[in-house]
């Protein structure tokens, strides 16, 4: 981050690195919250507008795929400042727009600038910090940043979209992105990239190659299914939850304050804690907790304040395992390092596209939300399987 192998990263480098991380999820942010709104205004069923995501999804998808193999060599000042301005930009046309396909378009590269935006930022922490302990810290502490931005944003958002027009929601997100790329355009250090070669094919080899790893390959597995049970979930909960209590609207704005309350002490907290410890165990325990509460949340109707208890629940093993699995992956990764991360990154979008893309389709199909329950039962079971494998091959032997 400061340019030379082993010179400390400047103080400010960490706050700024969280300021920018806090946009990398503008789907979860501005329209996952009114999904319902839109689908009225727009005239469309929430399968289909909650396909915005698989859009947003894909773009981030493409963003890690296209340019992650290169992020290192990459002055990450204008790199993320560029990112950001792109964010606002796309933020407030989304707003403006009515057209279902021009909405599709501008949410792909709203998605494309967010996952630009994490995969810089976390290849970032990797460089600054080498020692594996403040590592394991500072990954909890911008990856609490996310969950603190959709715990704040979220719900805020929420209410001026509700009181308002949903439009609103995007525009103000798109503001507050450009005043960050400001602010990071002129009070970041240069943060200079490290010179090289630029060789997509070699990285995208190197990172297929790290799969042949047990451990990698597992871990990898559980980012990818708990990435999509994320993007399954929170894609559809403002809908499903007036679908499960009719008039109760207003418990929406605080259900996105606990999920990231429960994610941002989980990832703040867990990355202290993991950097001592072994984290099969506790990834493993971390995806029980997950699954159970999401069960919790899908099947038992019985009050608003039993269901958002679950969500934050879920919230907080959710962060956990997002916190777990980056400092796993470089221990285990050795030398194919910045390819496995470079893995890691891509399928956080992948996994939530996956996620929204099924959600959408199970709710299309129907009856109601029964398919999306199914599938989203389905999925918790394939996450505890992927918690068992981490597991079993993060055991001594």
């Amino acid at each position: 981050m400061s340019g030379e192998p082993g010179t400390p990263a400047p103080r400010r480098t960490l706050p700024l690195l969280m300021a920018a991380m806090a946009f990398a999820l503008p789907h979860e942010i501005t329209i996952a919250p009114l999904l319902p709104n839109i689908a009225t205004e727009l005239d469309h069923s929430v399968g289909a507008i909650g396909q915005l995501g698989t859009a947003a999804h894909l773009g981030g998808l493409v963003a890690a795929l296209g340019l992650a193999p290169v992020i290192g060599q990459l002055p990450l000042r204008a790199l993320l400042a560029a990112a950001l301005a792109c964010l606002a930009a796309a933020s407030v046309l989304s707003g403006l727009l009515s057209a279902f396909l021009a909405l599709l378009v501008v949410r792909f590269l709203a998605g494309m600038a967010g996952g630009l935006i994490a995969a810089s930022v976390l290849t970032g922490v990797g460089r600054a910090w080498t020692d594996q302990a403040l590592r394991a810290t500072h990954t909890g502490y911008v990856l609490g940043a996310v969950a603190i931005a959709i715990g704040v944003l979220a719900p805020l958002l929420r209410l001026l979209g509700s009181m308002t027009t949903w439009r609103l929601a995007p525009i103000v997100f798109g503001v507050g992105a450009g005043l960050v790329a400001l602010l990071i355009g002129l009070a970041a250090p240069p943060l200079p990239g490290v010179p090289g070669a630029v060789a997509y094919r070699a990285r995208l080899a190197a990172a297929v190659q790290a799969t042949t790893l047990p451990l990698v390959r597992s871990v990898l597995g559980l980012r990818l299914v708990a990435q999509a049970v994320f993007g399954l979930a929170v894609g559809f909960v403002a809908a499903f939850f007036v679908h499960l209590y009719p008039g109760q609207e207003a418990w929406i704005a605080p259900l996105f304050f606990v999920l990231p309350l429960g994610m941002s002490v989980a990832a703040i907290g867990g990355g202290r804690l993991l950097a001592g410890l072994s984290a099969g165990r506790p990834l493993l325990v971390a995806t029980v907790v997950a699954a159970a509460s999401l069960l919790v949340f899908t099947w038992l109707r019985s009050a608003p304040v039993v269901t958002a208890a679950a969500f934050c629940l879920y919230g907080v093993a959710f962060g956990f395992l997002a916190t777990g699995v980056p400092p796993l992956l470089y221990e285990q990764s050795g030398r194919q390092r910045d390819s496995v991360l470079f893995l890691s990154v891509s399928l956080r979008p992948a996994g939530s596209m996956l996620g929204t893309a099924l959600g959408g389709a199970a709710i299309i199909i129907g009856p109601g939300y029964l398919g999306w329950q199914v599938l989203l039962t389905v999925m918790l079971a394939v996450l505890v399987g992927a918690g068992v494998a981490v597991f079993r091959g993060a055991a001594p032997t």
